[in-house]
């Protein structure tokens, strides 16, 4: 089986009946409760909620870094949840980005470095090659005077803005984000919330991002709601 995912229209990613139950004791505990929802190539959706309610699990299932007790999730129109590790790994590193709310960079790596890292990991890409695409990312989301400068050296929105540029230098074809802005102060944040608007438009990414910040769910194009496991629709953010 390949781990390449080709095709898939226009939805870039989707989720069937998705299920995940976790066992604690003898009692089983259900997190994600029959969950099923599309995401259009381009799309930019928030996902809203009080916490507990499943939302980082559920980009947990769909990133691939947990598997689902049942239901499918899709990737361009294929079944990501049924490749294996590796395969999900690989599936990851071409389509996938993900946004920590805490970045995650590597603290004896420059920003150029953290960037390049996932093209590292490809080996049909250059040394050469990965770190070009990593500076023209960079110099993107504004970094292009602090390529040589470590993650201690760094702000905490020129460090989520790095791990932002490390998410999107593998062009792929949906990020993931969660809490993006819930580590950082009121004005880094809306210029975190204005960067990711500006690249979902510029590039055609689409993005999700699991979010209690309603500053940034009021500015994407369509939100949703985790509620006890359930996945739902809001028409406003004001009813949150």
């Amino acid at each position: 089986m390949t781990s390449r995912i080709e095709g898939g229209g226009d939805i870039a990613l989707e989720c069937v009946d998705l299920k995940k139950s976790y066992a604690e004791g003898p009692i089983g505990v259900d997190v994600l409760k029959g969950i099923s929802f599309q995401l259009k190539k381009g799309e930019f959706v928030a996902v809203i909620g009080n916490s507990g309610s499943g939302k980082t699990t559920l980009l947990h299932m769909i990133g691939g870094l947990d598997t689902p007790s049942s239901g499918l999730v899709k990737v361009n129109g294929q079944d990501f949840s049924a490749l294996s590790d590796r395969q999900r790994g690989d599936v990851r590193n071409q389509h996938i980005g993900i946004v920590y709310q805490f970045h995650h960079l590597l603290a004896e790596f420059s920003a150029l470095e953290n960037v390049a890292m996932p093209l590292m990991l490809r080996k049909s890409e250059s040394v050469k090659s990965a770190q070009d695409r990593a500076k023209k990312m960079l110099e993107r989301v504004g970094l292009s005077h602090r390529l040589g400068h470590k993650p201690a050296e760094l702000s905490g929105g020129e460090r989520q803005r790095v791990a932002i540029a490390r998410a999107l230098v593998t062009e792929p074809t949906v990020v993931l984000a969660d809490e993006p802005t819930g580590n950082l102060d009121i004005h880094t944040a809306k210029e975190i919330q204005l960067l990711m608007s500006e690249l979902n438009q510029d590039l055609g990414i689409s993005f999700l991002i699991v979010t209690h910040d309603l500053g940034l769910a009021g500015k994407v194009e369509r939100v949703l709601k985790m509620e006890d496991g359930h996945l739902m629709s809001v028409e406003s953010v004001e009813s949150f």
